[in-house]
This record gives structure tokens, sequence and C-alpha cells, in this order.
């Protein structure tokens, strides 16, 4: 085998595994979406939990907002 195959070889692993890793990333970013969304829907679903700290209550929606950002999950980044 000559040294160029080799070399193509190694820059196609390199290249799968950045892919891979993007995806991996992306997943990661929904997944934590998800769960920040399903954390903050006893504030939303019992009227005490509201009453009783609202600035913890707005905490959670900016939590939400910032990990659930469209741009941020799909794109890979912020798109502001």
């Amino acid at each position: 085998m000559q040294k160029s195959h080799i070399y193509i070889l190694i820059i196609l692993a390199v290249g799968f595994f950045l892919a891979f890793q993007y995806q991996i990333n992306k997943m990661d970013r929904k997944l934590t979406c998800i769960y920040n969304s399903i954390n903050v829907l006893p504030y939303f679903i019992v009227p005490e939990l509201r009453t009783a700290d609202p600035v913890a209550h707005q905490e959670q929606i900016k939590l939400v907002e910032s990990t659930c950002d469209k741009g941020y999950i799909f794109l890979g980044g912020f798109s502001k």
C-alpha cells in the first residue's frame, strides 16, 4: 500500500470523527433543551410554585430560552 493511500485513509478517519463529534454535540444540545423544558413544567402547571418565588421562575424561563435557541441547536452556534 502506498503512503498516499494511508494519508487519504487518515484524512477520511479524522473527517468522519469530526462529523460524528458534531452530530453528538448537536444531539446533546437538543437533549439539554428537552431536559430543561421538562424541569420547568412544574412552574407552569402548579400556581403555588409560580407565586412562591417569581425570581426563580424567571431564571428557569431564561435558562430554557437560552438552551432552546433554534439557531444554537440546529446551526451549531448562536445565530445572533
